[in-house]
C-alpha cells in the first residue's frame, strides 16, 4: 500500500517538476522578442543646387519629404513594413535633379547593437526630371499586425473634416503641452512598440512621454505659431486608410514656428481613427 502511495507521490512530483518548468519557459524576456534585422530607407539627391523636392513613401505611408539635398541620414521603417510585397515611392515635386532612395537590411547582434558590416541592398530605385518611381520588394519573414492596417478607411469628406477638427484640437494641446490630450492620441504608436517588443511595460512608455512632451514643449524658448494664421489641409495616404497633417509649404503642422528644419522641434504627422477614436499612427 505504502509503495504504491509512494509511487503516486513520485508521478505528482515529476508532473510538477514539469508543470513548473513549462512555466519558467514562457517567461520572455526583451530579448526574445527583438527582431533579428533592422531595415533602413537612404535618400541622396544630387544634380540640383536647390535641392530636389520630393516625398519618399514605403506601402503609401511617407518617411522624408522635403527639400534634399546630397545624402540624408537612414531612418528606420519597420513599423511600415508587411509581410510579403513591400512598395517604395519616390514622388518628386520638382523636375529638376535625381533622387535615389536605397532599402537596406542590417543584423541585429545579440545585444541590441546594429550589425553594420553586415549591409544588404534590399532595393535600390532612381527617379530623375520629376518621374515617379515606385520599386517592390518581398519581405517573407512574419511582421506583426501593426495598428494601421486595423484603422479605418478615411478617403472621404467626412472623415476629412474630422481629421481637420482633430488636427486644430492636438495643435492647441502640443502648444499647451497637455499631456491629457496628447498621450492617448500616441496609443497606437506605443502599441506598435508593445508589439514589436512585449517586454516593455506600456503605461510606463505612455507615463514617460507625457512627462518628457511637459518639459519639453513648456520650455519658454520654443515658440509657436498661432493656428488662425496656419494654412494647413490632411492628404491621404496608407491607400485610403491615414491623412498626413501638413502645412501649406509642406512642414509638419506640429512644429515650432523656425524657418530652419534643423532648429525647430517637429511632432509626428500621420493620423487615423479606429472606433471613432483619431489618433497618431506615425
Amino acid at each position: 500500500m505504502n509503495s504504491i502511495l509512494d509511487h503516486s507521490k513520485v508521478l505528482v512530483l515529476i508532473f510538477f517538476v514539469a508543470f513548473v518548468g513549462a512555466c519558467a519557459e514562457e517567461v520572455k524576456t526583451e530579448e526574445d522578442y527583438r527582431p533579428s534585422h533592422e531595415i533602413y530607407i537612404q535618400v541622396n539627391a544630387d544634380g540640383a543646387d536647390a535641392g530636389v523636392n520630393a516625398e519618399v513613401r514605403v506601402n503609401d505611408i511617407p518617411v522624408r519629404e522635403g527639400i534634399f539635398t546630397g545624402s540624408l541620414s537612414q531612418i528606420s521603417v519597420r513599423f511600415c513594413l508587411l509581410s510579403g510585397e513591400n512598395t517604395v515611392s519616390i514622388m518628386p515635386y520638382s523636375t529638376t535633379g535625381s533622387v535615389t532612395v536605397e532599402m537596406t537590411r542590417y543584423p541585429i547582434f545579440p545585444n541590441g547593437r546594429i550589425d553594420r558590416g553586415g549591409e544588404e541592398l534590399l532595393l535600390s530605385i532612381k527617379s530623375e526630371g520629376g518621374e515617379r518611381v515606385t520599386g517592390t520588394i518581398n519581405l517573407p519573414s512574419e511582421r506583426p499586425s501593426w495598428s494601421w492596417l486595423k484603422a479605418d478607411f478615411v478617403d472621404n469628406d467626412a472623415s476629412r473634416e474630422e481629421a481637420i477638427t482633430f488636427s486644430k484640437v492636438y495643435y492647441t494641446a502640443y502648444v499647451e503641452a497637455d499631456a491629457d490630450i496628447l498621450v492617448p492620441a500616441k496609443m497606437p504608436i506605443f502599441e506598435d512598440f508593445d508589439r514589436q517588443s512585449p517586454a516593455f511595460d506600456i503605461d510606463s512608455r505612455s507615463e514617460g512621454f507625457g512627462i518628457k512632451m511637459k518639459s519639453f514643449l513648456g520650455r519658454d524658448d520654443w515658440v509657436f505659431d498661432d493656428l488662425d494664421g496656419i494654412e494647413f489641409d490632411v492628404v491621404p495616404v496608407a491607400n485610403g486608410k491615414l491623412f498626413s497633417v501638413r502645412r501649406e509649404d509642406g512642414s509638419a503642422l506640429f512644429r515650432t514656428n523656425q524657418e530652419d528644419p534643423f532648429d525647430r522641434i517637429e511632432g509626428y504627422t500621420i493620423i487615423g481613427r479606429k472606433d471613432g477614436k483619431w489618433a497618431f499612427y506615425r
